[in-house]
């Protein structure tokens, strides 16, 4: 999947510059790859928000156009302002035809799982997958059909298998769980509770 984004090359630098930058709805960026080391730029906030949005959906080529000349590029890091949480500023790296990328890559769930159905719960521990392939291996996304998935079943990496991938999060991380129902998971807390008491009672009275 590509994305369009036009953004023009920022000639203004600094601190107070960047603040004006983003009083008039732009902010600041920077595109850079093996033949350029940083080239300075500026984008519309809403375009660049709206197409980071989509990118994180399903992973994304931005097809960069800086002034008339187009970059094949991918968001390599976005900041973000700890106070309001907008962006402030946007790294874009140039994808090299046979040059290995470092990414993450989005997980799609797909189906409805066998313990759902039954009452259970759906608990996420991972959204991304970190890989590294060449550009023509990227996908934009990784399915996982959870339908079989009964209460007390989690999906780890180590469950998954991609083509010419290689994975860098650590295979036995968990991605997907399905859980009893909270109501379930209280009583039996309450009856682990109330058994430990007894037994704390009973040691008690034996002392």
């Amino acid at each position: 999947m590509e994305l369009k984004l036009t953004v023009e090359k920022r000639q203004a630098l600094g601190k107070q510059k960047m603040r004006e930058l983003r009083n008039h709805k732009l902010m600041p960026g920077v595109v850079y790859g093996k033949d350029i080391k940083s080239l300075p730029i500026t984008l519309n906030y809403k375009e660049f928000f709206n197409v980071y949005k989509e990118s994180q959906k399903h992973l994304s080529f931005i097809e960069l156009d800086v002034d008339g000349k187009t970059y094949r590029t991918l968001i390599k890091e976005v900041q973000t302002d700890p106070v309001s949480r907008q962006f402030i500023h946007a790294d874009f790296h140039i994808v090299t035809s046979g040059e290995s990328i470092v990414v993450t890559v989005p997980f799609k769930f797909i189906g409805e799982a066998t313990g759902v159905k039954q009452g259970g719960m759906i608990e996420i521990h991972l959204r991304r997958l970190e890989i590294r392939c060449l550009p023509g291996d990227l996908p934009d996304s990784i399915e996982i059909d959870i339908s079989n998935m009964e209460i007390g079943h989690t999906i780890h990496i180590r469950d998954i298998k991609i083509k010419n991938v290689e994975i860098l999060t650590d295979i036995d991380a968990p991605i997907l769980s399905i859980v009893p129902p909270k109501k379930e998971v209280e009583e039996k807390e309450e009856k682990e509770e109330e058994i430990e008491q007894e037994q704390e009672d009973t040691k008690s009275k034996t002392d």
